[in-house]
């Protein structure tokens, strides 16, 4: 007996399949360039998520960056410590407050967080060069509804 798909699809057995496509996309690479990037500025996940939340959500306090992040104060005050040190990000004092602090991505930051992801699109690149190209046609339709559909949602506030 087989079991019934829902609907919306199972969102399971996407999300694996999802994972799988970018396990395998490294592979073929080869080197996991972005992952070698990373390696190779001496960062940790923690400081590379925090770098792109800077780069994708704007400039942040670090309360706010921490509840973004999900760390404590504490931890999140010594993540920023190390990226401030390391050029990365810029700690300055809020306009109406000056204990207020204001992080944001100095331009070195931005540029790390761009060779990160230029590195990560040219692993998917490869994996996307070994399909069919009518499914290549079909997963880029499909992509681009999701992408209208998730833009919609966050533009939303959702």
């Amino acid at each position: 007996m087989t079991r019934k798909e829902p609907a919306g699809g199972d969102l399971d057995e996407l999300t694996r399949l999802l994972m799988a496509w970018i396990g395998l996309s490294m592979r073929i690479t080869r080197g996991a360039e972005s992952v070698k990037t990373m390696a190779d500025a001496g960062l940790t996940m923690p400081q590379i998520s925090a770098l792109h939340v800077l780069m994708y959500e704007g400039p942040q306090n670090v309360t706010d960056l921490g509840a973004c992040l999900q760390h404590s104060m504490s931890a999140t005050s010594s993540l920023v410590q190390r990226l401030v040190e390391l050029g990365l990000v810029s700690r300055t004092e809020g306009a109406s407050d000056r204990r207020h602090k204001v992080l944001e991505l100095s331009s070195a930051g931005k540029k790390l967080v761009e060779r990160l992801m230029r590195a990560r699109q040219r692993e998917l690149r490869a994996g996307l060069e070994h399909i069919e190209p009518e499914t290549r046609a079909e997963l880029q339709r499909v992509m681009r509804r999701i992408v209208e559909e998730l833009s919609a949602r966050v533009g939303q506030g959702n």
